[in-house]
């Protein structure tokens, strides 16, 4: 088995936009920010300055994946951010393990760099890439824009950022900031989607022939995105993705379909990035409005994978996991003749996962409170064929989802991200 037919390029392209045009808490900010990082660094003609573009517009495209709550995120709005180094190991963090990310993940790691930080030996400069210092100059211009797009705003934001290049920005940067930003063609490609459109035409790569492992990796990468949101969600998806195989070789499933179901337990809860975080940690009873927001999770992930070419059938299942048998699931509502076993199997894994972890509603549910939920299910709702062999392995599949769960929190303490 290969993914020589998946776009990486698409992949990404995908949950970046997912990130800016679905999550209220980001809009335009990671689109924006690109395209004035771009900008920037299109004009550094020193050939000293080993800098890489593509690798600096993925950067900005994702930056502030890490911050996940509207406190942090009030923070990012002033000039200068105090104690930004949470959101900076949380984002890079994520992005940790595919290799094609790899210098993406260094550039979020120090995007809020200070320039006297260097300067002082607080931070090695062997350890900031050059694309740190454009994106934290490219991300503060955007914040002081306040996502408008007008040349009015260029006197404003030069009386800002002026004083503090040599301390906060890196002082090379200075003509070429005083070049950019009275032009009228900075802030009208500002305005232009069709220019975002065109940087992520020109960044390198395309296609990318991965192996297993690969595969795997990138599909972490997307359950990490959403599932450090919460706390509450944290191992949720690599639970899903873990059970969802193993259930799928209980059940006779052949080594290459179990490991879609890996890849689509990894996957399916991707639309959550459009999911505000102050609804997954409520503790209180959703109001109507609020459950119909928790449930468009479904669509906007559905939304983020239709055009990921290589990834069809593993979309399909993942966009499926709160679809029934009797028509009364979502987003689709779909029938009996819709499913398949994998997509079962898929289903149960997300539901037993979910009844085995804690909610900020409820505690984790007994063992028999389990057994009672899952039977309800069968056989008008899910397959009462993959029921029985999830009967008769539950005690295997409990020890797995404990083993994954321990390890994804070791992890996190190991890279010492708090929670906030």
């Amino acid at each position: 088995m290969n993914f020589q037919n998946v776009s990486v390029k698409k992949a990404l392209i995908s949950v970046i936009k997912s990130i800016d045009l679905y999550n209220y808490l980001l809009k335009n900010h990671h689109r924006r920010t690109a395209i004035i990082a771009y900008q920037l660094g299109n004009r550094i003609k020193d050939k000293s300055v080993n800098l890489n573009l593509s690798h600096l517009v993925l950067a900005a495209s994702l930056h502030d994946v890490g911050a996940l709550n509207i406190k942090e995120r009030d923070q990012l709005l002033h000039v200068d951010v105090e104690d930004p180094s949470h959101h900076e190991k949380l984002g890079a963090y994520m992005l940790e393990g595919f290799e094609p990310f790899n210098e993406v993940s260094r550039i979020i790691y120090h995007h809020h760099i200070n320039y006297k930080d260097v300067l002082t030996h607080k931070v090695a400069e062997e350890e900031v890439p050059y694309e740190c210092y454009i994106l934290h100059l490219a991300d503060r211009i955007e914040i002081l824009s306040e996502g408008k797009s007008e040349d009015l705003n260029s006197e404003l934001i030069i009386d800002k950022i002026i004083e503090r290049f040599g301390s906060v920005f890196h002082p090379n940067l200075k003509d070429v900031f005083l070049e950019v930003i009275r032009e009228k063609s900075f802030w009208e490609n500002l305005k232009s989607q069709s220019y975002h459109e065109l940087l992520y035409a020109s960044m390198q790569g395309g296609f990318y022939e991965m192996d297993l492992v690969e595969a795997e990796n990138l599909a972490l990468i997307f359950a990490k995105l959403v599932d450090m949101k919460s706390p509450w969600t944290n191992s949720h998806s690599q639970c899903v993705s873990a059970i969802a195989y193993q259930l799928g070789r209980f059940a006779g499933l052949d080594k290459e379909t179990c490991f879609k179901l890996r890849l689509a337990g990894y996957l399916h809860d991707i639309g959550k990035i459009a999911t505000p975080t102050e609804l997954l940690d409520k503790t209180s009873e959703l109001t109507s409005e609020e459950y119909r927001r928790i449930k468009e999770h479904a669509m906007f992930t559905s939304l983020i994978l239709k055009d990921i070419e290589g990834l069809e059938e593993v979309a399909a299942w993942a966009s499926a996991h709160h679809e029934r048998r009797d028509y009364s699931g979502y987003p689709l509502q779909l029938s009996e003749e819709n499913f398949d076993e994998p997509l079962d199997i898929l289903i149960f894994a997300d539901v037993l996962s979910a009844l085995l972890e804690s909610r900020p509603y409820r505690p984790r549910m007994s063992d028999a409170k389990i057994h009672e939920v899952l039977h309800s299910l069968v056989p008008e709702k899910l397959s009462a064929e993959i029921y029985m062999v999830l009967k008769e392995h539950f005690d295997e599949l409990k020890d797995l989802h404990e083993r994954v769960s321990l390890s994804v929190e070791k992890k996190y303490e190991k890279e010492n991200i708090k929670e906030r």
